[in-house]
């Protein structure tokens, strides 16, 4: 196979994609030209060329709506919506760009972007290149071949699903070239084409396999039985038309060859004028890395670049024009099969996306001599010379932390005139070990150096030159560290006039001192950046962050632990593998393998080597996250959430003592009454069943019991709690009532003994605060999970019985904020019968209900009151007429109903409501009172579930993310008050709106007054703070 690659890109498709993507009003110029589309698009078009070295490039775009589809069917893409007027003017930015990038582009009358790419691919396959076509339209999966790959885009830049032969006969059960049919027969929504009623994708593949394509379908139609059958033979014309417009024309004559397509890299100038017109300061400087060109001023660039990854490509005959290409040969592929992850230390570009891995220096602390390990990490130094990232792999958190590796990484800035020789040999690499090319021998250096734009620290920064920059990574291993080490270690963690960059500090503080190491000094945590930049990411593994900002992942399968190869061992830094063996004596809690040769490792999911990989990548996030925070106005909020994660910490660390017996003995209660429930049911149906399998409960409730069915689901009928509750209700049985108070004391056991494992060597339970976890602002708690123990039922206090004081301290004390949230409501909506309710001094609920119902406070019955309180709630936290409903298990006319008088009543209030909506719908997110955004893009989506879940996260993020918000103002002013007034006692836990202290003796009064005042003066709203406290001798007693 030739080693030319093709890359063709479906222009308005991913341009949409990008559009939808980001937030237009995040990405504005100070003209006000929309820029998102255009950034987007940049974006991915970088990964690509990163990820998949292009010889030829070339982009196709609409040119309008009409088509010769629209002449065979007026009716042709006929639903679609207008086009958001933030888009327009985007394409003709993006094709701007293209011309820079000296990427050729194409459009024509009459045809669609799809019918140009295709035809560009079968003109590639053709000639023996790999082609790759990038798109979000699945028309295009029937151009798929051994040959030909579609590069499906996800929801970002980052995530793109390669689309071969085999993955999408996995995916739709038939192979490419008969995708279109499943799509004649299924439809195609976004394109207005009707399918066949009830026929979706898995009967149309069944019916393609059977039958062997349309062309057999068809001619048995009358086989068909069924619904499905009958609705085949009513759409027969629908069929074939949908058939005849999916069909992609390969055959049109385009103005240009093949040839023009070569790529030979970009018009630095023309590149750096339409950056600084829409100002696109990062993407520049992300385009000039790529090409590896110094990032100077704006009109000091040379006139042409050649992409990083082509091969002696020179630089005659260019028009710098830049949409002609010369010949540039790429790195050779032999297949188009997914790129795998190198087992190697290089990886991304600083400040890049997608960037392709480039060398680094890997090394032992070990292989330092006296002194040199306090020189490398710049002690002694001031100002230090640039930040250096820590990573810990181990067990990091409160509960009994360790760290297995800790790696310190960081970039060094190279002298200008330094050769990749010298560099490698340098004082701080004795060993001249240094990653260069995978085909270069592994015992040459190779020379290679980052290049990073000028404005390094000692590495120059002039229009002219080159910052050249290494990437360095230290493996500490504590358990077999040198006294001199750690030493060194702890001075360097201690230094106040050293940056450090982390992922979740509060975490690793925890690890770090169980070695004796205080983490001071300026830290940078990467976690709590991305958090506020974008609440709603995904951080639950480390490899989707790496992949959402950086545009590289890697692999977490647990292959190749126990091994490592001669590569490996090269990567890093131990020159071979007999020299390894013992270099990384590691010994994990988590269970190390041994394997004669090679090198032990922990079963940890990521390879050593990945784990550098990691470290090194929060060097490249700070900067990209650091702009996102500040770009996105929530830049203040670190001043609350930094020091909110050192008092988390010191909460995490003081837990808060059990009394294990009366805990013990509560297990014990629970334990006998699931028996004995558990016998109740038994006995009931006569029988014993497993009453936590969904398949026996529905023998037995349906099928042996003949209750009405309750909904179906893939497995049958639905048996989760709330059907089984609104079937007891209807339908009671023996059964029924057993079974649901068996899965009530079940719950409720696994809760207590959650608790009881939970418990340290020192008495306490110490849970963990997540801070970045919940996209309002909330702060969650786990490992053990204590915002789940029921609050105010007879078991959640006898849970919180067992909560005590543990001496010397004397008692513990409750602070809860009253109605926060529906207080916030009062003060954003301005509602004057909210606030004079508020204000009233009153039971709050009945005077609403009482203004609702039109009836003297006194006349409210219980369930008015009831039914009020869950619809002011309930509009807090976006609740619609149908789930209040099933709150207060009435019908949905009568919630519906509810609603209306309520809003009659507090016009302000819905007024307030629908003004949130619209704006985020407007403007792409949501705001707190302390500017804290949550990014809803699904406010504009066509599917309407996923609109209706967005817009009750918009109701619901303003005002509890406000009252979380608050509630973080008012710890760190409880903890201020606190310290000012030499008071012993500690704060323990936030639990929802309700903080728990520990009381040192003879502080109770104070430590009330103390509280108090700092919680009721965090923010002036238009009705009053009030804070309700107790003090008893356990939580449960502590209660107001």
């Amino acid at each position: 196979m030739s080693d030319l690659r093709l890359l063709v890109l479906d222009g308005h498709s991913l341009a949409f994609r990008a559009f939808y993507s980001r937030p237009p009003e995040n990405f504005r110029t100070t003209t006000g030209v929309y820029t998102n589309a255009v950034h987007g698009f940049m974006s991915m078009l970088l990964a690509m060329l990163r990820r998949e070295k292009p010889t030829h490039i070339g982009a196709a775009f609409d040119l309008s709506r009409h088509s010769f589809r629209t002449d065979i069917y007026p009716d042709y893409k006929g639903g679609r919506a207008e086009t958001p007027p933030e888009f327009l003017g985007q394409i003709e930015n993006i094709q701007r760009l293209l011309d820079a990038l000296g990427i050729k582009w194409l459009t024509m009358e009459n045809v669609e972007a799809d019918d140009i790419l295709a035809t560009v691919a079968a003109q590639g396959k053709a000639q023996g290149m790999q082609v790759l076509v990038s798109s979000g339209d699945r028309d295009t999966f029937q151009l798929i071949d051994e040959n030909t790959t579609v590069l499906y885009p996800g929801h970002n830049a980052a995530q793109t699903t390669r689309m071969t032969p085999q993955a999408v006969k996995d995916k739709y059960g038939v192979w490419p070239a008969q995708y279109p049919e499943v799509a004649a027969l299924v439809g195609e929504k976004a394109d207005n084409l009707p399918g066949v009623p009830l026929v979706g994708e898995k009967s149309a593949a069944a019916w393609i396999n059977q039958y062997g394509g349309l062309e057999g379908i068809l001619a048995h139609q009358g086989e068909l039985k069924g619904k499905r059958g009958e609705n085949l033979r009513a759409h027969v014309d629908d069929v074939l038309r949908n058939r005849e417009l999916n069909r992609l024309r390969t055959d049109l004559h385009l103005p240009l060859q093949l040839d023009d397509l070569r790529w030979r890299g970009m018009d630095v100038s023309a590149v750096d004028a339409v950056c600084a017109e829409l100002e696109f300061k990062e993407m520049r400087r992300q385009f000039l890395a790529f090409f590896g060109v110094s990032g100077g001023a704006s009109g000091s660039m040379p006139g042409f670049a050649s992409p990083g990854f082509s091969g002696g490509v020179g630089v005659d005959s260019v028009d710098t024009g830049a949409v002609d290409m010369s010949a540039s040969r790429g790195a050779s592929r032999d297949s188009l099969a997914e790129p795998q992850p190198e087992a190697s230390l290089d990886f991304g570009s600083r400040h890049g996306f997608g960037i392709e891995p480039h060398p680094v220096i890997h090394r032992l602390e070990s292989d330092f001599q006296a002194g040199e390990l306090r020189e490398w990490l710049g002690l002694g130094q001031t100002p230090h010379e640039s930040e250096i990232a820590v990573w810990a792999v181990g067990n990091v958190g409160v509960n009994a932390p360790s760290i297995d590796w800790l790696f310190l990484a960081k970039h060094v800035a190279i002298p200008e005139g330094t050769t990749g020789e010298t560099a490698a040999k340098s004082p701080t690499n004795p060993s001249g070990v240094a990653s260069g090319d995978r085909e270069a021998n592994p015992r040459e250096v190779t020379g290679e150096l980052t290049a990073k734009p000028g404005n390094g620290a000692s590495g120059g920064g002039t229009a002219a030159s080159l910052a050249l920059f290494r990437e360095e990574a230290v493996l500490v291993t504590p358990s077999t560290l040198r006294p001199e080490s750690e030493n060194v270690l702890r001075d360097f963690f201690a230094a106040e006039n050293r940056t450090v960059v982390v992922y979740n500090a509060k975490a690793l503080r925890h690890a770090l001192r169980a070695y004796g190491w205080e983490l001071s000094g300026t830290v940078q945590d990467v976690n709590l950046l991305d958090y506020l930049a974008d609440p709603d990411a995904s951080r639950l593994k480390f490899a989707a962050v790496t992949e959402r900002l950086l545009g590289w992942a890697i692999d977490e399968k647990p292959s190749d632990i126990g091994k490592i190869s001669e590569q490996m061992a090269f990567d890093l830094g131990w020159g071979n593998v007999t020299d390894a063996v013992g270099a990384a004596t590691v010994t994990a809690s988590t269970g190390s393998k041994d394997i004669s040769g090679g090198i032990p490792l922990p079963s940890l999911p990521e390879t050593l080597v990945n784990q550098a990989k990691y470290a090194l990548s929060l060097l490249d996030m700070l900067p990209i996250l650091t702009e996102q925070v500040k770009y996105r106005r929530v830049g203040s909020l670190l001043d609350m959430e930094l020091p909110l994660s050192r008092l988390l910490e010191r909460m995490e660390d003081t837990g808060i003592a059990v009394d294990e017996g009366l805990l013990q003995r509560f297990d014990q209660e629970l334990s006998s009454e699931v028996k004995r429930t558990e016998a109740a049911a038994f006995e009931a149906i006569g029988r014993e069943v497993n009453l936590s399998s969904p398949k026996q409960l529905q023998d037995v409730l349906f099928n042996q019991l003949g209750l009405p069915p309750t909904r179906k689901t893939k497995t049958g009928y639905t048996t989760d709690a709330k059907a089984l509750e609104e079937l007891a209700l209807y339908n009671p049985h023996p059964f029924l009532q057993a079974l649901l108070y068996f899965r009530d004391r079940s719950k409720l056991l696994q809760v207590v003994r959650n608790l009881g494992d939970r418990i340290a060597s020192d008495g306490r339970i110490h849970t963990t605060f997540g801070q970045t976890v919940a996209a309002t602002g909330r702060l969650s708690s786990l490992d053990p999970n204590l915002q789940n123990i029921p609050a105010r039922t007879d078991d959640g206090a006898r849970i919180r019985e067992t909560f005590i004081a543990q001496m010397p301290f004397v008692s513990l004390m409750t602070a809860d904020y009253s109605q926060i949230e529906m207080r916030i409501m009062a003060h954003l909506s301005g509602d004057e019968g909210l606030i004079a309710a508020f204000k009233s001094g009153e039971d709050l609920h009945r005077s609403v209900a009482a203004l609702v119902f039109g009836v003297a406070p006194e006349a409210v019955t219980a369930t008015q009151r009831t039914h009020v309180k869950a619809t002011s709630y309930g509009l807090a936290y976006g609740l619609s007429a149908f789930g209040l409903a099933g709150q207060l298990r009435i019908s949905q006319g009568e919630a519906k109903h509810l609603m209306e008088t309520y809003f009659s009543r507090f016009g302000a209030v819905r007024d307030y409501l629908e003004h949130i909506v619209s704006e985020a719908r407007r403007v792409g997110y949501t705001e707190t009172m302390w500017g804290r955004r949550r990014y809803l893009p699904g406010l504009r989506a066509t599917n309407r579930v996923v609109a209706e879940n967005a817009r009750r996260a918009a109701l619901n993020a303003p005002i509890q993310g406000s009252a979380a918000d608050l509630m973080k103002q008012a710890m760190l002013r409880v903890d201020a008050a606190m310290a000012a007034a030499g008071l012993g006692s500690r704060i323990l836990l936030q639990i929802h709106d309700e903080l728990v202290f520990e009381v040192a003796p003879g502080e109770a009064d104070a430590l009330r007054r103390v509280v108090t005042e700092a919680m009721t003066s965090v923010v002036e709203l238009r009705v009053p703070l009030e804070v309700s406290v107790g003090v008893g001798a356990n939580w449960r007693a502590a209660a107001h």
